[in-house]
């Protein structure tokens, strides 16, 4: 029986660093191998047969999901090999290149054993590309053309197409809504330039940005979310998220700004190397390490109606407005509504709170009325706690936060009167009120599509991680 690595607390994907070699010279990549710890590497670079036996090594083990990247792995020889092995072996592939190499008669090759190709595209102008690095010495430009001939053929060939961006500073000023509307890709990842010490140390003036500007960079993409799924990567999430092994068969993690190996694999076994690295799944986890890897795009499967629940200030209606926002949804709220009915009754919220647990049927009108507003519209997302059971068609989402971090929340939003104590009065009182009318408890978890606990994510991590789950 296949062992679950992810209950484990093991990351189920590696990302193998196939080789250092490249064709371009992209001054903030990182996986250059530059330092190694040379008491702890086999002797040399892996050879096929190494390389074959390391993946076999990996497949035993029970991961799930394996990326080739580099330097540029598809000009690897023996690359070929190890795509065929992995899918054979149930695993699902994927190979991070900058397409150089992406030709029908490489893709004719490799495509049956390829699930994923992760296409690096950080600007579709040759001149930004240029200062980056992101080039190659010929004369062929990496503009549009270069990408969009590349990209045609990975379609052509029924190969998912996942895009990969690093904002930096050469980039900050590009904007690629309409590039992405157009390509609509499977999914597309953004991540913060990443300094790493000895390995693209000396260009980190060049293209280093701040969180603030990153998150602008990534926040200017609005519209390129209605095609994809965008999935962002800071420095902080990038850090320890991942299971990688390097050109040597060694893993390594790049904790404190510089890239720390462990022990050959070949030579003790992947139980003790991994134990010798760095790595959290939880942080894996919130920066949308899992999906469904196998899944086609889901963008237009997508479900038109999405419901939001949980008890007092999980976040509910911060996070649906910035869900429909970038979805380009309108969004609903229960709370808006029984606001307006307890202003015109002159009564505040808990007062009406408590009329509707004396009057059950008050609580039957009110979402009579809503529900069917919902149910006549659609892309909405909608902050209700009871929109599992009176949502039709719904994906349902259960916001789970800690006695904790909501009264912080409250403080922070100067409730100031609020305690442990008028917390729980107020979650008492929502799950006595439906118990009342209803014989519901909102509060089951096995009624939802989805459960997060939100304790320490961000708004925007929260949907980031709901985009990718539905």
């Amino acid at each position: 029986m296949k062992k679950n690595l992810l209950q484990e607390g093991i990351i189920p994907a590696i990302n193998y660093h196939l080789w250092s070699k490249c064709n371009m010279n992209c001054k903030f990549c990182f996986g250059q191998f530059k330092t190694t710890s040379h008491d702890r590497m086999l002797s040399g670079k892996m050879s096929k047969k190494e390389s074959l036996q390391l993946v076999q090594m990996l497949i035993d083990y029970g991961f799930e999901k394996i990326t080739f990247s580099g330097g540029e792995p598809t000009l690897c020889p023996w690359l070929p090999d190890l795509l065929k092995l992995s899918k054979q072996s149930g695993l699902v592939t994927c190979v991070v290149t900058n397409g150089s190499q992406i030709t029908t008669n490489w893709l004719e090759k490799n495509h049956p054993y390829l699930d994923w190709i992760a296409f690096s595209i950080d600007a579709i102008d040759s001149d930004v590309n240029i200062r980056s690095g992101r080039c190659l010495a010929s004369d062929v430009k990496q503009d549009e053309h270069y990408y969009m001939q590349r990209i045609k053929l990975i379609k052509e060939y029924d190969v998912k197409l996942k895009i990969n961006t690093v904002a930096s500073k050469y980039n900050m000023h590009v904007d690629l809504n309409d590039f992405i509307s157009r390509v609509r890709p499977h999914r597309w990842k953004v991540f913060q330039a990443l300094p790493i010490a000895n390995e693209n140390q000396a260009y980190s003036s060049e293209f280093c940005i701040s969180l603030k500007e990153f998150n602008a960079f990534k926040n200017k993409h609005h519209e390129a979310l209605k095609a994809t799924c965008i999935v962002s990567e800071s420095n902080y999430q990038m850090t320890n998220s991942y299971l990688m092994v390097n050109p040597h068969g060694c893993f390594f993690d790049n904790t404190n700004g510089k890239l720390n190996y462990g022990s050959p694999i070949l030579k003790v076994g992947v139980e003790q190397a991994m134990g010798e690295c760095l790595y959290s799944v939880k942080k894996f986890i919130q920066r949308g390490g899992i999906y469904d890897w196998k899944s086609e795009n889901k963008i237009e499967n997508r479900p038109k109606k999405i419901t939001l629940s949980g008890g007092v200030a999980s976040g509910k209606s911060t996070v649906g407005k910035i869900l429909a926002e970038r979805l380009d949804y309108s969004f609903k709220s229960i709370g808006q509504k029984t606001r307006q009915i307890a202003e015109q009754r002159g009564l505040t919220i808990l007062e009406f709170q408590q009329e509707c647990l004396n009057n059950p049927e008050l609580d039957k009108e009110i979402d009579r009325e809503f529900s069917n507003e919902c149910n006549a519209a659609t892309d909405l997302v909608i902050d209700y706690r009871l929109g599992f059971k009176f949502i039709n068609s719904s994906f349902n989402i259960y916001l789970k936060v800690s006695d904790d971090t909501a009264l912080s929340r409250l403080k922070k939003a100067n409730r100031k009167n609020e305690t442990y104590h008028t917390l729980h009065d107020r979650n008492d009182c929502f799950v006595q009120q439906f118990k009342n009318t209803y014989n519901i408890d909102f509060t089951k978890e096995d009624q939802y599509d989805l459960v997060l606990d939100v304790d320490d994510m961000a708004p925007d991590e929260i949907v980031d991680r709901i985009l990718i789950e539905m």
